[in-house]
């Protein structure tokens, strides 16, 4: 853009893939347009790549919160079997005829936290790692509007 060659920054945005040059892309595509549309525009697919980036982070994050929940009523539905094995065997409790309820309560809880806590960990990468392309998008779309509205004429021409 500094040598005057918009169509070649255009290519050089094509062949880089992400949403930060995709973002660049849209405002040299419409660079030769009024402040107000230029501005619109980033802005607009700004919003749209924001969300693309999060499609699918909230199913992530529903099934890392529903595991503990599942692995805890295993865990009660175990102990239930427990008491329920406890009381038609009283007074004679054998440890193996009450035990596979209380396997049940334990594996469930072990279950359900082994996948819960890997995938809130992926939840919280992967925010961070959108938050920090978002922190680009911005600054990308800031420098690169800056530039189009303050050293590029509508010809096409870089001013001097």
């Amino acid at each position: 853009m500094h040598r005057g060659n918009r169509a070649e920054a255009i290519s050089i945005c094509n062949e880089t893939p992400g949403p930060v040059a995709y973002l660049v892309r849209t405002a040299l595509l419409h660079a030769t347009e009024d402040k107000e549309p230029l501005l619109n525009e980033v802005h607009r697919v700004g919003q749209e790549e924001v969300v693309r980036l999060e499609k699918n982070l909230g199913g992530l994050l529903t099934v890392a919160q529903l595991l503990p929940l599942l692995g805890l009523l295993g865990t009660l539905t175990g102990l239930a079997e427990l008491f329920i094995s406890m009381e038609q065997q009283a007074p004679l409790i054998h440890i193996g005829d009450v035990s596979g309820g209380l396997w049940k309560a334990l594996l469930t809880s072990i279950f359900g936290l082994c996948f819960s806590i890997p995938l809130f960990a992926g939840y919280h990468l992967l925010l961070s790692r959108i938050e920090r392309v978002t922190r680009q998008m911005e600054v990308a779309s800031e420098e690169v509007c800056l530039f189009i509205l303050n050293d590029w004429s509508p010809d096409g021409e870089v001013d001097e």
